[in-house]
């Protein structure tokens, strides 16, 4: 089992939201895709809104709908969907970097956080698979002081980068993050955050059921 890294916070590189797009921009992501993706999940969350579907309903349906629109506005950039383990993502075309969608706590999108966010809900056995390799090597480097501080000026590192946003009281927070490892199905750490400016509430008409809360987890039970 990993073991979380200690005292992360001074080891993050935080972009502020002046220089979110030209930080995403060297990653290949634009930031006018990850916009359009966080409104039509807010779209979808309030269509989800009323009080004969499911309490439940805004958030699963936020969390579907910005994963595809993310999904599809990042293949005109010649990124490709990928559902392995049915742990659905997206992967630039020299696949060296993934991008999944998580819903994160209120510390999502705010770049005076220490600690960074937490995601919503544990992550399953297949976001700790696919970052096993990443949390191994950032976990050796912490151990053996060889880990590189990341500046604005240096390349953005390759790795499974997280679109993690936060719905809350007066609107959509949200970051694009390279978490140091994951345990237990927690983020242990950031390696960057960059961070976006919110969707705020006058960019939207109502103010849907999922207020502080984010992708749904399911336990299945068999039937006896």
């Amino acid at each position: 089992m990993s073991q979380p890294l200690h005292d992360p916070a001074p080891r993050t590189l935080v972009v502020h939201p002046a220089d979110a797009e030209e930080y995403l921009g060297r990653i290949g992501i634009p930031i006018g895709s990850i916009r359009v993706a966080l409104e039509r999940g807010e779209t979808r969350a309030m269509e989800n809104s009323a009080p004969e579907y499911p309490r439940t309903g805004a958030g699963l349906s936020r969390w579907i709908e910005t994963v595809g629109t993310l999904r599809r506005e990042l293949m005109r950039e010649d990124w490709n969907p990928q559902d392995q383990l049915n742990r659905p993502i997206v992967v630039n075309p020299q696949r060296t970097v993934r991008v999944a969608v998580v819903g994160g706590t209120e510390a999502t999108g705010d770049p005076l956080s220490e600690e960074g966010p937490k995601a919503q809900r544990r992550r399953g056995p297949a976001t700790e698979q696919a970052l096993a390799g990443q949390t191994q090597l950032f976990l050796i480097a912490e151990i053996t002081g060889s880990a590189q501080r990341y500046t604005l000026s240096d390349p953005p590192p390759n790795g499974d980068w997280f679109l993690v946003y936060h719905r809350g009281e007066q609107g959509v927070q949200v970051e694009v993050s390279l978490p140091n490892g994951l345990s237990q199905g927690q983020f242990t750490g950031w390696v960057v955050r960059v961070v976006l400016p919110p969707l705020t509430e006058d960019s939207v008409d109502a103010r849907p059921q999922d207020i502080g809360g984010g992708d749904l987890g399911f336990d299945v039970q068999p039937i006896s």
